[in-house]
Parts: C-alpha cells; structure tokens; sequence
C-alpha cells in the first residue's frame, strides 16, 4: 500500500486556517502575531496528522516557547495551573504552548516528539506521564518538569505532591468532627497516583487511629460514558456516584471526594434527594478551587497550593535552561531538582460533627 505524505496544506485543512498560517506557527516566525488558540489548534492538527515538517526547525534558533502538557482540559484545576505558569513564563519572556493529552499515551508521544523536533528548550508536564517510554526518551535531550507525587522510576525534576499526607489531613480533620464511618468517591483508581495516594492516607490514619472500625467505603466510578469529554468531566461523576445505592444504608456520615470537581456533583446529586450538606452528611474535596470558595459553595478542601506549584516549575525549568547546553536534558549528568509543596485543610462551610444517627438511607 502507498504511504499517504500529510502536507501543510492537510494541517491547514484540520486546523481551521490558512496554509500560510500553519508554515508561520510551525516555523516559528517572530514576525507574526497569533492568538494561543490558534496556535494550539495547528500543533493539536499537526500532531493528529503526524505532519514532519519538510526543514528541521532545530536548525535555526531556539524559540523561547515552553510546552505544557494536562490530561484533562476539563477540570478548572489544570487550567487554573496553566493560566499561573503563563504569568510567570510571559513574565521571563516566554511564550506557552498547551497541548492536552486525554491520558492518551500516543498524543503525549507525538506532542513531546513536537517539542523536541521544534527545538523547544523544556517542557511541564502537569501530571505523571502516561507514556513512561516517551517521556524518558524526550526528558534525555530537553529537560522535563513533572508535577506529581513521587514517582521512584521517574527520571525528571519533579514539583512534588503529597497526597498520602494531604489524605491524613481530611482523615484527621472528620475524626476531630466525629466521624467514624468515611466514604471515598472517586474517578478511576488506574494509572492515577494522585488519587490512589489520597485514599492511602485515608485508610492509612483511621487505622492508626480507629483500628477497630471498618472507616473507608471507596466507591469508584467505572461507567462509560458516551462521549470522552463526558468520561473526564469530574463533575458528571460525582453526581453519579451520589446515586450509587453502595453508599447508603451504610451508616455513612461524610464523604471525601478525590478532587473538588467531583465533590459538586455529589453535593448537586445530595441535594436533589433532599439530603443537606453538612447538616446530614459532610463534604470534604481536595484542589481549593476558586468556586469552592464562593459563599454559595464554601467547600471545606485540602488545598495543594496550585498557583505555588505551577510558580515551582517555571523556576525549576529556568534553572534548568541556565546550565551549559548540553547538559541540563541528560539524564544522570546533571543535579535533579526537587521541591515539595505540602498541602493544608481549610476547613468551610460543608463539614461539622455528624448526626446521631447516618442519613444516608435508601428511601
């Protein structure tokens, strides 16, 4: 079978835009001016069509353009983290290009090749990498900042997360309230440290501290979607997990949501069968989302400092592109960085010592 040669002309086509405006972003023009719309839409289109550009860009010199890389545009607490990495970036002079995966591990590949092969000095990764082989290839020639819980196989700088801690701290606060009987709600356990760490921290505290109650009732959410952005929208599942029937008559007096998208949509699904928060169960999320703040909202969270995380790995990065070329991507040849950022309870308005009696019944 003949191979099929993608052109610009096919990236345009995709994109939504002139030729000329896909050989302008591609090639890296200085001259010309575009919306970072526009330019995500050409390099989410090149990477979709696998489109080489016919000359090298890393022939000419470097761009001061830093790629980002989320899994999921869905969740505000991502593009909250995008939007201060784009402060402190456009501040040095640099520009940002933002590319989501989906936890798709091909696009992560093609679009960490992009970086590379459009001689990009560095690129952030907002989550654990979903394609370990492609990201320990490109982490060896540029270098990598990956915001995440420690990963002992993961060759990069890393912006550190504790989420076992974070865990223990919405433990500790509902056992000072009362609660002895905890539900966990959360998306998929798989491929998802941050998550699977929260819980860890959870079970790890009552144990030390209750050993003689079972405490933990984890209910995942596994039900398919129709469409992807369905899947990923944390909202849409929490409002389902509320309805799960494994959570009542369980004797169930708070419930921890793994982040705090998921934490409204149990809060939406609670209300709607008359049940009030935090007067018959308590909600605790994790995140600190700017809506989990507002009066009508006031959602108790462990707060995983989003703006000082995002702030870390821009200076970690810069650090980073100071060392002598050569150097600073090459794994084992250079000091790794590493900054750890611990989170806080802020305890709101959807916690308080629960009722005599758990209100989580089946009716």
């Amino acid at each position: 079978m003949k191979r099929v040669t993608v052109t610009m002309h096919d990236v345009a086509r995709l994109a939504g835009v002139s030729q000329t405006t896909v050989s302008l972003i591609l090639n890296q023009s200085g001259s010309a001016s575009f919306s970072q719309e526009t330019v995500n839409r050409v390099y989410a289109a090149a990477a979709q069509l696998n489109y080489k550009a016919k000359r090298p860009i890393t022939q000419g010199p470097r761009p001061k353009t830093v790629m980002v890389l989320m899994a999921n545009v869905t969740n505000p607490y991502y593009t909250a983290m995008l939007s201060s990495i784009e402060d402190v970036c456009y501040a040095q002079g640099y520009k940002v290009v933002s590319c989501c995966t989906y936890h798709d591990t091909e696009s992560e590949k093609l679009y960490m090749e992009m970086a590379v092969s459009n001689n990009y000095p560095g690129v952030i990764l907002l989550s654990p990498p979903d394609n370990p082989a492609a990201f320990a290839e490109v982490s060896a020639k540029i270098p990598v900042v990956t915001i995440c819980d420690r990963i002992s196989n993961l060759e990069t700088d890393i912006i550190e997360l504790n989420n076992c801690l974070a865990g223990r701290l919405a433990a500790e606060h509902l056992h000072a309230l009362g609660h002895q009987r905890i539900a966990v709600l959360t998306s998929p356990l798989k491929r998802n440290t941050a998550r699977t760490e929260r819980l860890n921290g959870l079970k790890a505290y009552f144990a030390q501290h209750l050993p003689d109650n079972d405490l933990v009732l984890c209910i995942e959410n596994n039900s398919e979607a129709d469409n992807l952005a369905e899947r990923l929208n944390d909202y849409h599942a929490g409002y389902l997990l509320a309805q799960n029937e494994k959570l009542y008559d369980q004797g169930v007096t708070a419930i921890v949501c793994i982040n705090d998208m998921l934490a409204y949509g149990v809060i939406d699904s609670l209300r709607e069968r008359g049940i009030s928060v935090p007067e018959d169960v308590s909600v605790l999320g994790f995140d600190n989302l700017f809506y989990s703040r507002l009066t009508g909202v006031s959602l108790t969270i462990v707060d995983q400092h989003t703006e000082m995380l995002a702030r870390s790995a821009v200076e970690v990065l810069l650090q980073k592109l100071k060392m002598p070329p050569g150097g600073a991507g090459a794994a084992g040849t250079v000091p790794r960085y590493k900054v750890e950022c611990h989170p806080q309870l802020v305890a709101r308005g959807t916690t308080a010592p629960p009722p005599a009696q758990s209100r989580l019944v089946l009716k």
